[in-house]
Order: structure tokens, then C-alpha cells, then sequence
């Protein structure tokens, strides 16, 4: 929210929100509205990735990312909850102007562009104050008190005895469900194989793999030389947590070759040293 533009905010309609919603919903928007929650930022800071990038993208993740990722597989499901906010707003005799409106508002910060939406003289107040508020805090419920007053008005007009109040109050819990299920989709991601730093670890992976097939396993004790049983193009097909496993595997076995080939040296060594001392003692002309 931007400095300066509290007193516009309906904090009503949030409370009224906050009140009907659960208390894993409640203690969700107080993490994610504050920005401090489990995104790559904080994360890293707090010691628990080494990197703060986001799942989908790779870009660097804060809570604003989540909701405005460029991945194709974010965007689709934005594309999608937008698709049914705009039936919810439908549903509730929404005014077709505030309809589209926030829609334009919600798609705006999605794509990090300016807003560009013409609407009705009548709404202009409502929209100034909601870009004055901050669009981005859109999708927490941080909005304008003249939605609310011209979907009052609104539903006067066409004889509906819906309220402005209540209309503002379900938006909130709403927009809260579209920020939540952004947040459901990149935890998703961040556990499916498929996401993008996993990707990127896979051709790491593969890379490692090949450079191993190789070197090959001639240098290898016999434990070693099982782990090249399978040829390398199965290798190459495994599940990413087999690669990474066989890689353990294959770098534990080369040390402990290495080791046995230095102990075997130093023994080779020990055994020159001895007997050639002995050699040179029995020797007279020694």
C-alpha cells in the first residue's frame, strides 16, 4: 500500500472478511499482505535455500513475484482464476463497469504494465483512489471505499436487494482466494519434478552423468563398477532423485578407490624402503 493512502482504504469490508474467514486463510493474508512469508527472498535470508529463485521462472522471488510470475504455467493459472472472479462478480450483479475495472486492475499488476483502463465518469474517483491505494494490493482486499458505494448505488438502480456491504466484504475473501491458489500453484511447482530449478539441476545432472560414463569404472573396486551396470542412456532416463543418488554413489566410490590406491602406494613404498635398507646393510661394498 502506498504511503499517504491508508484513510482510503475500506478497512471494513476487510474486517468483515477476516471475521467470516478461517484462521489458516486469516494467518495466510497476515503473512502474505506483509510480504514476509516463504518466498525465495526470506527464504534465503533466512538460511533455509541458497538461492531466493523462484520456482517457475528462476527470476528472484518476493511476495509480489508470486502473484505476477511470467511463466507460462503462472500465467495460465491466473488467466484461469480470473476467469472465475469475473464469474463470481457476474453472479453478485456486479456493476458491469467495476467488473470490468478491477479485472483490468488485477491483469495490470499481473503484467507489470500501467493501467489503461477508460471507465465511466462516475467510477474515475474510484479508480485514481485505487491506483493512489496501490493496484498491487489488490489481490489482498486492499481496496477503495467507492467500490463499495457505487455497487450500493448500483444495486438501487436495478431494484436488487443486495448491499454494497456485503458485496464489498465477499470481494475481499474473493481476491484473497485468487492470491491463494497463485500461492497453492508455485508450492506445487516448487515440489514437481518438472519446475524450473529442477530442470536446471537434471542438466546438471546429465552433464555429471556422461562426464562419469566417461571417465569410466576401470579405476573402480568391484562395489564401483556394479553402479555402470545399466548403460548410459537408461542412466539418462532415471527419475532426477536416482541421478542424483548414482552420483553420490559413483563420488563416494572414486575416493574410496583413491584411497585404496594410496594405501596400496604407501605399502609399495614402505616395502622398498624396508627391504632396500636391509639390502644396503648386508652389502659390505654398500
Amino acid at each position: 500500500m502506498n504511503e499517504g493512502s491508508s484513510h482510503l482504504v475500506n478497512w471494513k469490508a476487510i474486517e468483515r472478511a477476516m471475521k467470516d474467514a478461517a484462521p489458516g486463510m486469516r494467518r495466510w493474508v497476515t503473512k502474505h499482505a506483509s510480504g514476509m512469508c516463504g518466498v525465495g527472498e526470506y527464504m534465503q535470508h533466512w538460511g533455509l535455500t541458497e538461492t531466493n529463485e523462484c520456482p517457475r521462472c528462476g527470476a528472484p522471488e518476493d511476495a509480489r513475484h508470486v502473484n505476477s510470475c511470467p511463466s507460462p504455467e503462472a500465467q495460465e493459472e491466473w488467466d484461469s482464476l480470473m476467469d472465475e472472479l469475473g464469474d463470481w462478480m457476474t453472479s453478485v450483479d456486479t456493476h458491469p463497469e467495476i467488473h470490468l475495472a478491477i479485472i483490468h486492475i488485477l491483469t495490470s499488476a499481473n503484467r507489470a504494465e500501467a493501467p489503461t483502463f477508460q471507465t465511466l465518469w462516475a467510477l474515475r474517483k474510484a479508480m485514481q483512489q485505487q491506483l493512489r491505494i496501490g493496484k498491487q494490493g489488490v489481490v489482498f482486499g486492499i481496496m477503495s471505499r467507492e467500490w463499495e458505494r457505487i455497487q450500493q448505488n448500483y444495486y438501487k438502480d436495478i431494484g436488487s436487494l443486495r448491499t454494497g456491504r456485503r458485496w464489498a466484504s465477499l470481494l475481499v475473501a474473493r481476491l484473497w482466494s485468487v492470491g491463494f491458489h497463485m500461492w497453492d500453484h508455485r508450492n506445487k511447482c516448487l515440489h514437481s519434478e518438472d519446475n524450473w530449478a529442477n530442470q536446471r539441476i537434471a542438466r546438471q545432472a546429465d552433464r555429471r552423468i556422461r562426464t562419469e560414463f566417461q571417465s569410466g569404472h576401470r579405476s573402480l573396486l568391484p562395489e564401483g563398477r556394479a553402479l555402470f551396470r545399466s548403460p548410459l542412456a537408461h542412466r539418462l532416463r532415471s527419475p532426477l532423485a536416482s541421478k542424483v543418488r548414482w552420483l553420490e554413489l559413483v563420488q563416494q566410490e572414486r575416493e574410496a578407490a583413491a584411497k585404496q590406491h594410496q594405501l596400496l602406494c604407501q605399502q609399495w613404498w614402505n616395502f622398498r624402503t624396508y627391504f632396500g635398507a636391509d639390502s644396503r646393510e648386508s652389502n659390505p661394498s654398500g
